[in-house]
């Protein structure tokens, strides 16, 4: 559920990987991991970066 909720708002928001790390301090590769369900309990603290970067509530990374 948080890979396709990532993709859709980052999507949403126009931000390739490379810039939604630039935005959180988190790696390009971090985001990926999550987005392909490599990496499926992430850290609350990157979910609030991830969050923040994309101006929602951590709510909707993990409905």
């Amino acid at each position: 559920m948080i890979s396709k909720n990532l993709t859709k708002y980052r999507n949403e928001k126009k931000y390739s990987k490379l810039k939604l790390a630039e935005e959180t301090g988190l790696t390009a590769r971090c985001i990926e991991y999550i987005e392909h369900n490599i990496t499926q309990s992430p850290r609350i603290s990157t979910l609030r970066k991830l969050a923040k970067a994309l101006d929602i509530p951590v709510e909707k990374l993990i409905d």
